[in-house]
C-alpha cells in the first residue's frame, strides 16, 4: 500500500492503523524480555524496526525534544 496517495479520510485512518500497530509492537518488546534494562527510546526503536521487518509498515518515531 502506498501511504503517499491516500487523501482524506484514508489517510486519517491509515495514519491511526500505524499508531495502533506500533503501539502494540512496542507492548509485544516489552514482553518478550528484549526490554530488559533498556529505556524507552531503545524499546521504540527495536517496535519500529520489528513493524518494518514483521509487516513492511514504516513508522516514523517522532524528534524527541531535549
Amino acid at each position: 500500500m502506498s501511504w503517499d496517495r491516500l487523501t482524506g479520510w484514508d489517510k486519517v485512518f491509515a495514519e491511526a492503523d500505524k499508531e495502533i500497530s506500533f503501539r502494540m509492537e512496542v507492548a509485544d518488546v516489552r514482553a518478550s524480555g528484549w526490554s530488559l534494562g533498556r529505556n524507552d527510546d531503545d524499546i521504540e526503536k527495536e517496535a519500529a524496526r520489528r513493524l518494518k521487518e514483521n509487516k513492511g509498515i514504516e513508522y516514523k518515531l517522532p524528534d524527541k525534544k531535549s
